[in-house]
């Protein structure tokens, strides 16, 4: 697994965390999720997640407000609560055109065995909006791509999941 351009990286991490992180997974050569525990000695992170998935209640909209995070182009759905600290790190990691295995992401979760928590809807949006032209040109021509028909559908199934579990839960600020 490799550091890329496009390896979000913006949770906070110490260098001595990361190092770790690449260290641990420097032979890996294809898609893969998988959470950890820091050692002792490097200390925590912290993870942001309010609702449900953290054993908590559902968060109603009226506690909520919109806001970017980082670099990325939407909105996220966010809590005026604090950040809580964590040993766990969830790292995410695959194929990109460059490399065998790129980070994706790396975050703090509650537990060892939290559930997978969906991307965000901006994030599928914004992967909608960069297919559908591909596949509409395709269209167009006569030769519509059954690849990006199969992803489209995909991403629509996996935005309809994400919706429902954005509407209960938050992201500390």
């Amino acid at each position: 697994m490799k550091k890329h351009a496009e390896s979000h990286m913006d949770h906070g991490f110490s260098q001595a965390q990361w190092d770790y992180i690449f260290t641990k997974f420097a032979a890996k050569d294809a898609f893969f999720i998988e959470t950890i525990e820091l050692p002792l000695g490097l200390g925590s992170v912290t993870h942001d997640l309010y609702g449900p998935t953290g054993h908590g209640s559902p968060v109603n909209e009226h506690e909520v407000y919109y806001a970017p995070r980082g670099d990325r182009t939407w909105d996220s759905r966010m809590i005026r609560m604090p950040k809580q600290s964590t040993r766990f790190v969830r790292v995410i990691a695959g194929p990109h055109e460059e490399h065998a295995c790129i980070l994706y992401t790396a975050y703090g979760v509650e537990s060892i065995d939290a559930p997978q928590t969906p991307k965000e809807p901006g994030d599928i949006e914004a992967q909608i909006a960069a297919v559908t032209p591909r596949y509409e040109a395709a269209r167009a021509e006569g030769n519509p791509g059954l690849e990006d028909h199969e992803l489209l559908h995909k991403l629509h199934t996996q935005l309809k999941e994400s919706v429902a579990f954005w509407a209960q839960h938050a992201l500390a600020e």
